[in-house]
């Protein structure tokens, strides 16, 4: 059991462990070591609290960035991971020596035919931000969308719409 996590996981529970962690920074390599574990239950419940700190506080994510990417990018990761470390990288500012490695994983997520559509949601996201710096990037990032655009699932659609308009801006700036 880690600190701050019990085995049942309420909204309040959830506040409860990003309070600890946030009080105890040391507890996050910890956090992130049982997230990348692979077990479903821990990784879901973990993954709302990274989740959390990426939204209010990246500098506690930040020094282990990089172990989520390369996890991302393994061919025998998961489907948690698969869905929740994009799930978490979307709040995240990635810094440039990371942004290739992301984009790579991030592509082949949404170009598989067989992943999980919320991993693909997720992907699109990170793909938009990190095009937000990188505006060369749109045109790749929209033909993989369009591609399974009428393919997919309403989800998908719906967050495709999204991410095709910010890039439209992008294309717009470029």
């Amino acid at each position: 059991m880690i600190p701050g996590i019990p085995r049942t996981f309420s909204a309040t529970e959830r506040k409860r462990a990003t309070t600890y962690v946030e009080r105890n920074p040391a507890s996050v390599a910890a956090l992130v070591d049982a997230f990348l574990s692979d077990h479903y239950r821990v990784s879901q419940r973990i993954a709302a609290v990274l989740e959390t700190l990426a939204k209010r506080n990246q500098m506690l994510i930040l020094p282990h960035l990089k172990r989520l990417i390369v996890q991302l990018d393994k061919p025998e990761t998961g489907t948690a991971l698969k869905r929740n470390i994009p799930r978490i990288l979307q709040w995240m500012q990635i810094p440039d020596n990371l942004q290739a490695k992301a984009v790579n994983a991030c592509l082949a997520l949404l170009a598989d035919p067989a992943e999980l559509v919320a991993a693909k949601v997720f992907s699109m996201t990170v793909l938009a931000n990190i095009a937000n710096g990188q505006p060369d990037l749109a045109n790749e990032i929209r033909a993989h969308i369009e591609s399974q655009f009428n393919l997919s699932t309403p989800a998908f659609r719906s967050r495709a719409k999204k991410v095709l308009k910010t890039l439209d801006r992008l294309s717009l700036r470029a």
